[in-house]
């Protein structure tokens, strides 16, 4: 998937759905709550700090599962390790059984997300593949 941030969510632009029969589905257009999404955090650990803080106030943090992040605070610190990590993660806190790792790009000077997300447990499984795997594509779309 492919998405950036408009507003408050995140915003999927392109979405590749797996061959898997269980899988996590999206459409192009849909939109997700920025605070419990991959893409979401990728795109806000390129922000500005100081923009990123203005937009973190205006979140409603509800909570989608128990482990949703609940507040700005929260899901400041998990930006910043994420960005030291150098991958960002929604581990069911958006869906109780999905898993999602994102990475940012800049295209044409904006910032979008791409991910790669299915089941929990299936993600964490791979993790190590599904990271180089996202690693690989980012380097090759990246223009920052």
């Amino acid at each position: 998937m492919i998405g950036t941030i408009r507003g408050k969510e995140v915003i999927y632009i392109d979405v590749v759905e797996s061959k898997q029969a269980i899988r996590y589905s999206a459409r192009p257009g849909s939109m997700r709550p920025l605070h419990a999404n991959s893409i979401g955090k990728a795109v806000l650990g390129r922000m500005d700090t100081m923009m990123r803080a203005d937009l973190l106030k205006k979140l409603s943090y509800k909570k989608l599962t128990p482990k949703t992040i609940a507040s700005a605070d929260d899901l400041e610190a998990d930006i910043r390790n994420s960005t030291r990590r150098g991958w960002f993660s929604n581990t069911r806190e958006s869906v109780d059984d999905l898993g999602a790792i994102a990475m940012p790009v800049t295209i044409n000077g904006g910032t979008f997300g791409i991910s790669i997300a299915g089941p929990a447990a299936r993600m964490q499984a791979a993790i190590d593949n599904h990271v180089a795997a996202l690693k690989r594509t980012c380097a090759k779309i990246d223009d920052a």
